[in-house]
């Protein structure tokens, strides 16, 4: 990828991607909004590694074995819905927290950071369109007289996960400054449904997509 017109298209198609909605964004969110910055920095974390998981199975050609099996994406899939549902329904059934002491009321557990490490790189990696969008992005730019192809692929990766951290951090600091919001409990209920509405949304589009 030394093709200066090249590397812009991949920079302004990843950054479009890394943008847009996604279970990443929302667990980010919540996890800061309801627990705070570590949470939400921890699910950063956790979605960081998740790509960096992603970007080696690509270059290893695992992606590819994957992704060519529709056995092995449902069954993918069906662990990832069956995550994203729980954590849904855990936002539902949340309660109001309260922002003084950091502790939350009976049904409203508080997140802690490896809490949220693990939630942000469970829901990533079984996340079958992670899988896909590195088989249907980074073959697009790769040029065969650029050197080795999973050379490539591994920079491509970096330049993904390291747009995802320029996008993910800012987002969970200023979910961080806003949430003396969230004292209101109206407010905290209206984001637990929210989020725990687009979690059990996403749920049901990846059985959509790769089940049903």
């Amino acid at each position: 990828m030394t093709d200066t017109t090249t590397l812009i298209a991949y920079l302004l198609t990843a950054g479009a991607i890394v943008v847009s909605p996604g279970p990443d964004t929302t667990l980010i969110v919540r996890h800061t909004l309801t627990s705070g910055l570590p949470a939400g920095l921890g699910t950063v974390a956790g979605t960081t590694l998740g790509l960096a998981g992603h970007t080696l199975a690509t270059v290893l050609g695992l992606s590819i074995i994957i992704a060519a099996s529709k056995t092995a994406l449902a069954v993918i899939a069906i662990v990832g819905a069956a995550y994203l549902a729980w954590l849904g329904w855990q936002a539902f059934s949340a309660g109001v927290i309260s922002f003084g002491n950091v502790t939350a009321s009976v049904g409203a557990p508080y997140v802690s950071a490896r809490r949220a490490l693990r939630d942000g790189l469970i829901s990533n990696l079984f996340n079958p369109k992670i899988i896909l969008l590195f088989l249907s992005l980074m073959p697009q730019f790769i040029g065969p007289e650029s050197g080795s192809v999973p050379k490539q692929l591994a920079i491509m990766g970096v330049i993904y996960i390291a747009m995802s951290l320029a996008w993910q951090v800012p987002l969970a600091l200023l979910a961080e400054s806003i949430r003396g919001w969230l004292a209101r409990p109206n407010v905290q209920r209206g984001i637990n449904w929210t989020t725990g509405a687009i979690l059990l949304g996403f749920a049901a589009l990846m059985l959509y997509d790769h089940v049903l």
